[in-house]
């Protein structure tokens, strides 16, 4: 929704710049109008988005990461009015069209980058990172080194052999459990096997794409035996 909706926004303001091109002043109501839509459209997403940034982040860190992303909201609103002044750069009418241009195709990349976050409709908020790879939420897996057709979910016994022979693992309840954080890297000389930081991951597609965040979970740079 929200993406949709600022595509139409920068739409409509890169639409504007017909009139001043081409027409006369009988046509100045269409960038009144067109100007009008623009502001329509992201007044409603910006109601929306604060919605969406709520539902994307835990409750341990929500607060802060809404803070965060709206401190950014902000400088880009202290920004706006200096965009105004670039049509001082060029003379002419192309100098009148680039405000619009250039705030139509930032709002125009920013929903097309959106569709790249998690779909949230439907789904149970996220109290804490262990949240992030409960059924239904976020899931990923370290990739194995040099194997290009690594996925999330085991695809052949030679692959689960790969993945024993790389990624520890551990017992849950009965349940066998991969790390989703290091990889083992080679063999002590007291029959150990040390273990370092995965530096890519594999990912369940069927609910999310690749993110940042889960990422960011794992421990940072540190080599550590498990036995």
């Amino acid at each position: 929704m929200h993406s949709s909706v600022m595509v139409l926004a920068g739409v409509t303001c890169i639409a504007g710049i017909f009139p001043v091109l081409y027409g006369t002043k009988a046509h100045r109501w269409m960038l009144t109008a067109s100007s009008m839509l623009g502001r329509l459209f992201i007044t409603a997403n910006f109601a929306i988005v604060y919605l969406y940034t709520l539902e994307l982040y835990p409750t341990c860190i929500r607060n802060g990461a809404l803070g965060v992303v709206a401190t950014f909201a902000r400088i880009g609103g202290a920004l706006a009015p200096y965009i105004l002044n670039f049509s001082n750069l060029v003379s002419g009418k192309v100098g009148r069209i680039m405000p619009m241009v250039l705030m139509g195709a930032l709002s125009i990349i920013a929903g097309l980058f959106s569709l790249l976050l998690p779909e949230t409709n439907n789904r149970k908020m996220m109290d804490n990172f262990n949240d992030l790879t409960k059924s239904g939420e976020l899931k990923f897996a370290c990739a194995i080194p040099g194997y290009d057709n690594d996925t999330y979910k085991i695809l052949s016994e030679i692959h689960e052999e790969l993945i024993n022979e790389y990624i520890p693992k551990s017992e849950d309840e009965g349940e066998v459990v991969y790390d989703k954080c290091l990889i083992y890297s080679n063999t002590t000389e007291n029959g150990n096997r040390t273990t370092q930081k995965c530096s890519s991951w594999v990912y369940d597609k069927t609910n999310t794409h690749t993110s940042i965040t889960t990422q960011g979970n794992c421990e940072l740079g540190i080599l550590r035996p498990f036995s």
